[in-house]
């Protein structure tokens, strides 16, 4: 859904002028500076759970580690994991 919002401090936080499914809707309400054009998504944003979320950084860094310090690995792998967890 697009959106022409009034700008307060050159942020668009002031109240909705127009809305409309298509661009085309809400951009004759478009002043620079003054207006403006965004779109809006209702969609729930997916959070990752705190386990999946660590898992997915282990691997990154075992990853990153293996590719950059192939020698040290063990070592580096064991102190860093340690701070993730």
């Amino acid at each position: 859904m697009w959106q022409a919002i009034e700008n307060i401090n050159f942020r668009p936080v002031g109240k909705v002028l127009a809305t409309g499914e298509k661009k085309e809707d809400v951009i004759n309400f478009w002043v620079a500076g003054r207006v403006s054009i965004t779109y809006t998504s209702y969609f729930e944003i997916k959070r990752l759970k705190p386990e999946s979320l660590r898992k997915r950084r282990l691997t990154r860094l075992k990853n990153k580690l293996i590719k950059n310090t192939p020698l040290f690995f063990d070592e580096l792998f064991a102190r860093e994991s340690a701070k993730i967890a």
